[in-house]
């Protein structure tokens, strides 16, 4: 049942390509995505707790103009950097890259032709709604 729904989906999916081609099923390594085991934890248990500074939460307000007054703020950053370190300390030397269907297939790409970008005209027929022919008004 799943295979034939497979099948299914992936002939559906031939207009990503310029001509159908037929998938050889022997080139799947899973017979699915979610894994049957549990997977053991990539990340490092030592990090260091980050701390943020008064000082640095004063430029960082300063600079993206978001309001870091709330404690959960604070934490909700602070938690975010703890996390992209862990990621960044991930080894990934002779990881294999994941498996996709599109893997061994080229994919055809439209030419890119240079233009002078004068469009502005053509850009703003579509608007229902517009000032002084330059900008186009969101609707409500």
């Amino acid at each position: 049942m799943l295979t034939r729904n497979l099948k299914n989906l992936i002939q559906l999916r031939t207009f990503c390509s310029s001509k159908k081609k037929i998938f050889d099923w022997k080139e799947i390594k899973f017979k699915t995505k979610v894994p049957q085991e549990t997977v053991k934890s990539q990340f490092s248990e030592k990090t260091e707790r980050i701390k943020i500074t008064e000082n640095e939460i004063f430029l960082l307000e300063k600079l993206s103009l978001v309001d870091l007054e709330r404690k959960e703020a604070v934490k909700v950053l602070e938690d975010s950097i703890e996390f992209a370190s862990k990621i960044h300390n991930i080894n990934t030397e002779n990881v294999e890259p994941l498996y996709t269907v599109l893997e061994n297939y080229q994919l055809t790409l439209r030419d890119d032709k240079v233009t002078d970008g004068n469009i502005k005209k053509d850009v703003l027929r579509n608007a229902v709604k517009t000032e002084e022919d330059t900008y186009f008004i969101a609707p409500k």
